[in-house]
């Protein structure tokens, strides 16, 4: 069982372009990149997105969440999706996601 207390983590893609976006709360980090990465590869290039650690507001009238640190934040380029410090920009790394068939495996910058 998730206790409330130890935190969740969000995870959010938006396409400033058409307004598109994504986003959702889960109790794992590694889900909430993949979900991240997902959604971001459905986006046009230039979207970017991040995940987030979270706490529910206890003090709040209405369910709500506390946000925390910047753990991820990646950005969907024209050929792939590359991952970029906390608060960093959206340099091309090299270990870029091509948008191949072929799988491969996706690094993005933990803190």
């Amino acid at each position: 069982m998730h206790l409330d207390t130890e935190g969740f983590y969000s995870w959010t893609a938006s396409d400033d372009d058409d307004g598109r976006g994504a986003c959702g709360i889960t109790s794992d980090p590694g889900r909430a990149a993949v979900l991240l990465l997902r959604a971001l590869k459905s986006l046009t290039p230039g979207a970017s997105g991040s995940v987030q650690i979270v706490r529910l507001d206890r003090q709040a009238s209405h369910p709500s969440y506390i946000y925390g640190a910047t753990l991820l934040r990646l950005c969907r380029l024209a050929d792939g999706v590359a991952g970029a410090r906390a608060m960093g920009s959206c340099a091309r790394p090299a270990e870029a996601v091509g948008s191949g068939k072929r799988r491969r495996s996706v690094r993005g910058t933990w803190r």
